[in-house]
């Protein structure tokens, strides 16, 4: 089982500068915005996938997030704990750096992305980015809560906090004058069904609604032309407004596409004397 994709980061209408970064398998991106979205894949079987939406004064998101897709990039072994470890550590590293260096003073990052391991496949986040899926039978759903106010509730009551606290996180990786441990969230997903996977900084959610992600991801070729997918979403968020720096990541999986390529492989070793069947 792997993805195939294609990813996009813009620093939208409003900000002077892009602190978003993105991470597709051993590749990442940081520091720039794109006039379109690009296709990307990741050959090997296991793979993180994901965005991270930094914040920080100067140059400060920016480099927490970078930080954060280049760790999250280098991971070899994928499986939730070894992503647990990983968050968390990253969490000491940012806060470490922003106290050694003046600049980088408060700096942090949310992250939220896909984990694809041996016969497994998960949802994580940290923060308000989003994971969502796309099933034809069910439409769209969000896999991941949001780390926020709004969301979780207030930490002693559990009780609902207005919309104006919508934007408040309760966690990120670094972005605290003094340290704070975190606990990653996990959310496990059915490795064995066809789906589409969308994951967001809060760039496009916060300037597109739920209604109009589903009728983007639900066109007839959404999951075929991932790339022109990825631009609908895009100028849907530009078009609303882009308040906010925006970053897409989309994936698909077809059981149909592992067969063909698995009855390929088998064939070709076949062809080769490779398979004595």
């Amino acid at each position: 089982m792997n993805f195939k994709g294609a990813w996009v980061t813009h620093v939208g209408m409003k900000k002077p500068k892009n602190e978003d970064s993105i991470f597709f398998g051993n590749r990442c991106l940081w520091g720039r915005s794109m006039d379109a979205p690009e296709a990307v894949a990741h050959d090997e079987t296991a793979c993180l996938i994901g965005v991270a939406d930094g914040v920080g004064g100067h140059n400060a998101g920016e480099t927490a997030s970078r930080l954060c897709v280049e760790a999250v990039a280098g991971l070899k072994e994928i499986s939730k704990s070894n992503v647990d470890s990983l968050l968390k550590n990253l969490n000491r590293e940012i806060y470490e750096k922003s106290v050694d260096d003046s600049s980088l003073q408060g700096m942090g990052t949310t992250v939220a992305g896909l984990g694809l391991g041996d016969d497994c496949l998960f949802a994580f986040n940290v923060g308000d980015s989003r994971v969502y899926s796309f099933h034809a039978e069910r439409g769209l759903e969000r896999v991941t809560v949001d780390d926020s106010l709004r969301e979780r509730g207030d930490l002693e009551t559990r009780t609902p906090m207005p919309l104006a606290s919508s934007n408040v996180i309760t966690q990120a990786l670094g972005g605290r004058k003094t340290f704070k441990e975190i606990t990653p969230n996990h959310y496990d997903l059915d490795a064995g069904e066809d789906g589409l996977y969308l994951i967001c900084s809060d760039g496009l959610n916060d300037m597109v609604e739920d209604d109009r992600i589903e009728e983007i991801l639900g066109a007839p070729d959404a999951a075929s032309e991932l790339v022109k997918t990825a631009g609908s979403l895009l100028r849907a968020a530009l078009d609303g407004g882009g308040r906010d720096n925006v970053s897409i990541v989309l994936a698909s999986h077809s059981q149909m596409d592992s067969k063909v390529r698995s009855d390929a492989q088998g064939w070709l070793g076949r062809l080769l004397g490779r398979d004595r069947r």
